[in-house]
């Protein structure tokens, strides 16, 4: 019998590649993608449900408005753009940390995998698909191993279920990530921070992935 998952799903490549490495592994209860507002959610829900309904998982959108309210992050206001970036200038760490600084939501992957953790309590599901990268674990700490562990250590006291966060991207740069998509077909992922017709180019996650598919 196999074990049972929760995916956390933002649209975005790592998390749908993630999903869809561990589709057959794990029967997936439900997948989540949430909306708290960020400029790119329509496109994300969008790309999260078409893989989904290819993968024969439930897919669900949990509002959490609020946290949208108490950031002025570039991925939310309107106030602020978004910060642009270029392939030469993408792994400079003092623009890192400022991108990293203006696109900050706070606790956002701690609270979102806490979210999927009261899923699994719930369903008793035994993990939960997380999207990290090891590329932009150097400047998101969220993305990290250590943070994926220090979770699932925490779903020890919080739950019942006591289920465990599984990443199996959390070691693979973005070419390596984007080479698993392109041999396994995964199209269906939207990443950039904007919700436009096409992806933008110029934003910190358009620019990486270009280069991880062109390497």
């Amino acid at each position: 019998m196999k074990e049972r998952a929760i995916a956390l799903l933002s649209g975005g490549l790592d998390s749908s590649v993630a999903t869809e490495l561990l589709a057959e592994k794990y029967e997936i209860v439900c997948a989540l993608t949430i909306d708290y507002n960020q400029k790119a959610v329509q496109k994300e829900i969008e790309a999260a449900r078409l893989l989904c309904s290819r993968l024969g998982v439930e897919h669900r959108v949990i509002a959490q408005p609020w946290l949208g309210e108490i950031t002025s992050t570039a991925l939310v206001s309107e106030d602020s753009s978004v910060p642009t970036t270029t392939e030469q200038s993408i792994d400079d760490r003092v623009e890192a940390s400022a991108r990293a600084e203006a696109v900050w939501v706070p606790n956002r992957n701690g609270l979102f995998a806490n979210i999927a953790a009261s899923f699994a309590d719930a369903y008793n599901a035994d993990a939960i698909i997380v999207g990290f990268n090891a590329e932009e674990a150097a400047t998101f700490s969220d993305n990290s191993i250590a943070c994926a562990d220090a979770l699932t250590k925490s779903f020890s006291y919080s739950t019942l279920a006591r289920p465990r966060i599984v990443a199996p991207t959390a070691g693979l740069k973005k070419d390596e990530i984007a080479a698993i998509a392109a041999k396994r077909d995964v199209v269906e992922f939207w990443s950039c921070y904007l919700c436009g017709e096409k992806m933008c180019g110029a934003c910190e996650s358009c620019v990486r992935t270009k280069r991880a598919f062109r390497t």
